[in-house]
Formats: structure tokens, sequence, C-alpha cells
């Protein structure tokens, strides 16, 4: 079957990442000079991202008490030293003119009486350097973006639009099958193909993602021939608000940066016997010792205490959170929340070289579908939105620079390589929340992964392409991948603790 369109670059992912691309491109003066067709594509309405979702804010050194070389060695001890340290220090050194190209672009942070930034702590950072707009820095971030994506003229926008099969062909072309709302298949082809899809938390059973963060940046950049990295080393977030459902709300980090402490069910304060940080380390340990807190009180949470705060402050500063808490029955001027650790980011991913581009040439994965080097085995908090930004950016510069024009081949045929089982998502979610949780041990993940594998074989194949099926199909493979990578590492670093390695 032909193709539909032809575009120069295609970007499937409407966050942080893929929104800033587009604007960094569109302000090469090469792209406007050389006519660059691009095009967009997200899977439902743009503003469905985790970006939307996102409330800390934005790493960036501004305090004259603050250096450039803290938020490296912050960035490094958070992630155990297993990041790639020109990376950091390039990402870090760009922070401030990322901050200045947001403002540009319409975003307004948070100010004080001497219009200097607001800057908030969150843990694992030795001063307050994040930027934000109350509780809800990434509604505004993704708000600033679409604005100014919507002023492009050249652009094309597809909504609604979910990638279902990704081919290269020997033209060094991609061939591109989309699925509509309405169940009808598109065909595209590009010469430079940005994937910027997200994380993959749908595939726990509780996650702060979107339920859209199925790994599907993953799954077709492994099928493209790219190389993947580190997928074990999922991060949870240590406070989630604690509720029945599949999405947990999350209770930012930055209340913690203000003074709340975790508490266990007997209101006594427990960070300091895991970490001289207290309720202030970095995720991983938090979330541990959470973890082990809940296992020896017997309890399905633990307590983030707040009523210290100023009342005014949850008004100001956390408007949204506040509102969350009393939705389900609870004033966190005067009570306690209740948090639990939940599935939150992936700081592994697609290998990308410092401009963002994989093993495979024309490919380039941005945001958190991306393995950069930035994080290592744990991401350092409000460094997300910022390795979004800085990527987006580097790729724009390296796209642009080397942008040589090529056109498809008459005719082309594009390969109808969808195969689907008809899976279960629930049973997924079940076993990778037991099997690559906060704690791992070798066993459990030997049996997890025989069993999904044998769920995908026994499955009875699908009689009509749906957007549902595609999803557990990809999550199912993704899913494998995950206990795989985390039963071949052989040390416990950061997010990934398996117990089996400590005998």
């Amino acid at each position: 079957m032909e193709t539909n369109h032809h575009f120069d670059i295609i970007v499937v992912g409407s966050g942080a990442a893929g929104l800033s691309f587009i604007n960094y491109i569109n302000e090469q003066s090469d792209f406007n000079k050389d006519d660059i067709t691009i095009a967009l594509f997200s899977k439902k309405e743009f503003s469905a991202t985790n970006t939307n979702w996102a409330q800390g804010g934005i790493a960036a050194v501004y305090s004259a008490i603050d250096s450039k070389e803290n938020h490296v060695q912050d960035t490094l001890i958070a992630g155990s030293n297993m990041n790639n340290q020109t990376i950091v220090s390039k990402v870090v050194d760009e922070a401030p003119n990322i901050i200045e190209d947001l403002i540009n672009w319409g975003m307004i942070f948070d100010r004080d009486s001497n219009d200097d930034f607001k800057l908030t702590l969150e843990g694992g950072h030795s001063n307050a350097r994040i930027l934000h707009n109350k509780d809800e820095t990434g509604k505004l971030i993704q708000v600033s973006l679409e604005n100014k994506m919507k002023k492009n003229s050249k652009l094309s926008k597809y909504e609604h639009c979910q990638l279902i099969d990704a081919v290269k062909d020997s033209n060094g072309i991609f061939n591109l099958i989309f699925l509509d709302e309405q169940n009808r298949l598109s065909y595209f082809s590009a010469s430079i193909l940005v994937i910027a899809t997200g994380g993959l938390g749908a595939l726990y059973s509780k996650s702060t993602n979107q339920n859209t963060s199925t790994g599907d940046g993953i799954y077709f950049a492994k099928k493209l021939g790219a190389k993947i990295q580190d997928l074990a080393y999922i991060q949870f977030h240590p406070t989630g608000l604690y509720s029945q459902h599949e999405t947990a709300y999350l209770v930012t980090e930055a209340l913690r940066g203000q003074g709340a402490v975790l508490k266990n069910l007997n209101n006594i304060s427990f960070m300091e016997k895991y970490d001289a940080r207290g309720s202030l380390a970095p995720r991983d340990i938090v979330s541990r010792a959470i973890f082990n807190e809940m296992k020896i009180n017997q309890s399905a949470y633990v307590y983030l205490d707040g009523t210290s705060l100023k009342h005014e402050l949850w008004i100001e500063h956390f408007p949204n959170l506040f509102k969350e808490c009393i939705k389900i029955g609870i004033d966190p001027r005067n009570e306690f929340i209740p948090v639990i650790p939940v599935q939150h980011y992936s700081c592994g991913g697609v290998y990308t070289d410092e401009f963002g581009e994989t093993t495979l040439s024309g490919l380039y994965a941005l945001g958190e579908v991306a393995c950069t080097g930035l994080h290592g085995a744990n991401r350092l908090a409000s460094n997300s939105l910022l390795e979004a930004f800085a990527f987006a950016k580097f790729a724009a510069q390296k796209i642009i620079s080397q942008f040589e024009k090529k056109e498809p081949a008459l005719n082309a045929i594009i390969p109808n390589s969808i195969r689907l089982k008809s899976l279960n998502k629930l049973a997924l979610q079940k076993i990778m929340t037991a099997a690559a949780g906060i704690e791992r041990n070798d066993s459990s993940m030997k049996k997890s992964i025989e069993e999904l594998k044998e769920l995908v074989e026994k499955a009875t194949p699908c009689e009509k392409i749906k957007k549902e099926d595609i999803e557990k199909n990809i999550m199912y493979d993704v899913g494998i991948d995950i206990l795989i990578d985390a039963l071949n590492k052989k040390e416990n670093k950061g997010v990934h603790y398996n117990t089996s390695l400590l005998k």
C-alpha cells in the first residue's frame, strides 16, 4: 500500500520533549530556509501527557550560594555514579538557557517581591534550585508549549493517532502505520523519526503516569533495531496519595522541601534511621524505607505530616494538592496525608548520544523514553523536565545542521507486520508490580518472565486491530524486557534492589 504522505520529520509524542523539539527546530534559521516539512502525532489529545501532571518543577542553578558543580554532584550521587558525567555537565550547563527559552515561550515561574525566582528544595538536592509555578508547573508548561506550537503554520498536527507499526527501508526512510479514532489505518513516511512517547507506568498497578504510558517508544525503537538500555531502573515516587485508583495523585516532593515529615502509623518519624538526610533523601532510599516501614507495621501506607507548614503556604504553593486532599476528606493543614510509593519514572530506555540520536541513524529519542546517561540508576528530582528540554534543543540543532532532503521511493510498500494476541492487562500489572517493584528477587523474576511468555503463547490471536490490544501487546513485550534486564544486573544500584544479591 502506498504511503499517504511523506514528511521530512515526524514527531511522535506531545509532552515536554516533543513540543519543545518542534519549537526549537522552528527557531533554527535553516529550518525555514530549507522548507523542511514536519508533523506531530499524539495517540490522544495533545494535552494528555505526563508533563501536564508534573507538579514539582525544573532544576536549574540560580542561587548565589549554589553552583553548577553542586547540581552535577547531586545528580551523580542520586544516580549512584552510574551517570554519564559528560552528559550531566552538558545538561546542567544548559539549564539556565532553557529557563530563558521557556520564559520566551510564555512560561511564568513564581517570583518573590524582588522579582527573583522562588526556588524550592527537593530530595537529593544540596540547595534550593527548583523553579516552579505553585504545584502545577507541568500543566502551565504544557499550555505554554501548546500555545507556541499552535502558531507554527508549517506544522501538520494529528491527534488521536496511535503508532502501530514502524519499518525503516533500504533508502533510509521510516515507514509508519497509525491507527485513528475510527480504527482506520493511515500510512506515513519520514526521513527522520523523533520518538517522544514518555514512560511505561501503565505496566504497573499504581502509577503517577497517564494510562497511555505503555512503553510504545521503547517497543518501536527496539523493533527498528535501536539499542535499549537499563530498563530495570524504574523509579518509584515515595509519596503517591494513597487511593484505590490505577493512577495515583503525586504528592510533590516540594512539600517535604518545605518541612513535611514522613511518619509511620505510630506517629514516629522514621527516615532518620535510614539516611542522615531524613525525609529529603533521594527517592530510591525514601521509597525503600517506606516499603520497609509498611512491612514492619503491616500497614497499607505511611503518613506525610505537613501540619507544621503555615496555613497560607497550602493555598499559595500547593493549592491543587490541598484540593485533592480535601476531596478525599483530609485537611492537610491539621491531618496527616496517607502516602505510598508508586511507579513514577523510567530512568532507562532507548539509548542515545549527546544529541538524542539513537544507535539507528535518523531515529531520535527524547524525554522519558530515552536513556541519555543523565539519570544513571536513579533520577534526581526535577531533572526530568530539564532533560526533555535540553535534548530537544540538542537534537534540533544537530538535525538542522546535518539535514539533507530525502524522497521516499515511488509506490513504497509498507509491510504490515502487526500480529496481535488477546492479552490481559490486569494480569501483567499484577506480575510487574510484584516482580519488578521496589524490591526484586531472582526466583520471582525468573518465574514472572516465564509466566508472561506463557500468557502470550497461549493467548488467542486478535481478529481486528484495536488500540487496546496494540497497547497490551506492547506492554507484555516491554514488561518481559524489564524483567530480563533486572535479572541480568549483578549489582544493587539506585532504584534496582534485588534481595537475592544480598546473600
